[in-house]
């Protein structure tokens, strides 16, 4: 499931993801002795050699572009270089196909390597990003040898620094959005915690820092948190393989989902009482963490919390008003004989119930009141999970897709609507599927890009709760209306359904949700965003009729031309008091006339210094 889609793809212009070359030699893997390909039918180049840098390069919606430029979307990324010499300097553009595409991030990416991760290394002293670089992130970079890297007055984003003792990180002093600070690399109001670099054991994190976005850190051992850290946010720990002690403050109330993923040596995590929230996977994977408790405001348990905490033996609950919802897969591959430690019988009984009722879970699990055994061998309800590769299933009009990864960390199992078959007017889409006698969750909702489900022509209303993403809506011919609620990661590419007219979709509050490519919808008049963390670059994009935008709820990230070509927007409402990253010219295809709607002096302030030139009210 945690796969990133290509579509994901479509929150920059350019993205490059390098991949580290051989020492010895500067050879390559016997699978990258081609050079070049293009696959028939397909908009994929790979393995284009541009002055000594590999790159893949994809054309989104398949348009060639002119030569003028004018038409198609590139994305880029760089496999691997063939560059000699101790400095590695990115270029700020490539040529390819008649345009210069300009290099917007940086992201060195293991999911290219395959098993050749780990083998490979980059012998560069010196790496320089170009101007026009807005994010880096060299987390699985591999330098051997690196003491320099120069980053420009544009970026904004610079992680995965943490594992080089003598680099140097020289940031341009112009640059108005990160500085060095403590070790590390904060935002420049230093309230936000990019990366670390030359990371010790122990990192006490600075004074005033509400969010933390560094992840893989293995030298560290031990956190200290300030108590300006309200929630501990998407992966923030996540592959901190080393970490074995983390104390949190009193004052945060949520930990996002993954936030400590992989943290395999993870012991003991001291969680405030007044702890509301812990987001799915949140210590998926953490090996050696024995015990836990369940503070009592937390009212629920969401799947794969402790998928595979081998040795999770002993669960303390906190409530005496009722047990937290148990999700399924909350407690997967957990200590046999895991003990729960409850207050009294109300809560046993509850929490035995759902145990027992989980299609995936304990094994001869125990609940006691104190020391007292009132439950004893409680098992999951199911069986394990027969193995499947790509079956293909239709169930009342649905059609399904069960993947295996074929991951033998996790052995993740991806559950997917891909077709829907029916001839409604209203549709909304389940969350589970009946297969083999087993009930199963439905993780996403991704149909062809290029092929429409028969549930086009006729579906009018289209409704989607609680997915991990909703991917490709185009030409739905009779769509008059979307609502997608609790969208857990990316809602993305609703293009050309010619009647639709409103949309409403909600992301969650304890995982990060992007917005992309909501365009060419020429009748589409209201659109309503709640808690969505990112809207990307072009997200709402040639919707000739719109006339409303409004956003609410947590809102982290609005990118450049994020709103553009909506000739006829009245109204943008931004009906939150967080503070909000605009980046320069967000709003600056956002028509004249239209006036921005904000809750405070601060927000008004934002807009305006990301070059919005209209009028903005501060709603009483």
């Amino acid at each position: 499931m945690k796969k990133i889609s290509i579509c994901m793809l479509s929150l920059i212009i350019c993205s490059i993801c390098l991949l580290p070359i051989n020492v010895s030699g500067y050879t390559y893997p016997d699978n990258y002795k081609w050079e070049y390909s293009h696959d028939k039918g397909s908009s994929d180049y790979y393995n284009v050699n541009i002055d000594n840098i590999y790159y893949d390069i994809a054309i989104y919606d398949d348009i060639l572009v002119t030569p003028s430029g004018s038409k198609g979307t590139y994305y880029v990324y760089a496999r691997f270089a063939k560059t000699k010499g101790d400095t590695l300097k990115f270029p700020e553009t490539i040529f390819f196909k008649g345009r210069n595409v300009k290099i917007k991030e940086i992201c060195i990416d293991d999911s290219h390597t395959g098993r050749h991760y780990g083998k490979w290394k980059m012998p560069y002293k010196n790496v320089i990003i170009p101007d026009s670089v807005e994010s880096a992130d060299f987390q699985y970079a591999k330098f051997t040898k690196i003491e320099k890297i120069y980053v420009p007055k544009k970026t904004q984003v610079l992680g995965g620094l943490s594992d080089y003792p003598k680099l140097k990180v020289i940031i341009d002093k112009n640059n108005p959005n990160i500085k060095m600070k403590n070790g590390a690399i904060y935002s420049k109001n230093g309230k936000k915690l990019l990366s670390l670099v030359n990371s010790k054991k122990t990192y006490k994190v600075s004074k005033g820092t509400t969010k933390i976005d560094f992840f893989g850190v293995k030298k560290l051992e031990k956190v200290y948190l300030p108590a300006s850290l309200k929630t501990i946010t998407f992966n923030a720990f996540g592959k901190c393989s080393n970490i074995k002690t983390v104390k949190i403050n009193s004052s945060t109330k949520k930990i996002g989902c993954d936030a400590f993923e992989k943290c395999t040596s993870l012991e003991r995590i001291d969680l405030p009482k007044n702890l509301e929230g812990i987001g799915f996977s949140a210590f998926m994977d953490c090996y050696a963490l024995k015990e836990f408790v369940i503070p009592k405001k937390v009212k629920k348990i969401k799947f794969w919390t402790f998928k595979n905490c081998a040795e999770l033996s002993r669960v303390k609950i906190e409530s005496q008003e009722r047990s937290p919802k148990i999700e399924d897969t909350a407690f997967e591959n957990t200590a046999e004989g895991i003990e729960f430690i409850v207050k009294n019988q109300k809560v046993a009984d509850q929490l035995k119930e759902q145990l027992s009722q989980n299609k995936k879970g304990v094994k001869k699990a125990k609940i006691l009141i104190g020391d007292k055994v009132v439950y004893d061998n409680i098992n999951c309800k199911s069986k394990k999970f027969q193995k499947a590769y790509d079956i293909i299933t239709t169930q009342n009009g649905i059609k399904y897709r069960f993947f295996n990864d074929g991951d033998s960390f996790n052995n993740t199992i991806q559950n997917d609507i891909i077709d829907i078959l029916l001839k409604s007017k209203k549709i909304e889409i389940p969350n589970t599927v009946n297969y083999r006698n087993k009930i199963y969750k439905i993780d996403s909702v991704r149909f062809d890009e290029y092929v429409n489900p028969k549930s086009a022509k006729t579906c009018e209303k289209l409704i989607a709760d609680d997915f991990y993403e909703l991917i490709n809506i185009r030409k739905w011919n009779s769509l008059k209306e979307i609502k997608a609620t609790n969208i857990k990661y990316l809602f993305e590419n609703i293009v050309s359904c010619d009647e639709l007219k409103k949309m409403y979709v909600s992301g969650t509050s304890d995982c990060e949700c992007f917005l992309s490519n909501i365009s060419q919808n020429k009748h589409l008049k209201n659109i309503t965003l709640k808690n969505i963390d990112v809207i990307a670059n072009e997200s709402i994009n040639e919707c000739k009729n719109l006339k409303t935008i409004i956003l609410s709820g947590k809102v982290g990230y609005i990118q450049k031309k994020a709103i553009c070509k909506c000739d006829n927007l009245k109204v943008i409402k931004i009906q939150t008091k967080n503070k909000i990253q605009i980046q320069k010219k967000a709003f600056i295809d956002v028509p004249k006339g239209c006036k921005i709607y904000v809750k405070n002096k601060s927000m008004k302030n934002a807009v305006k210094k990301a070059g919005f030139k209209g009028k903005v009210i501060i709603m009483k």
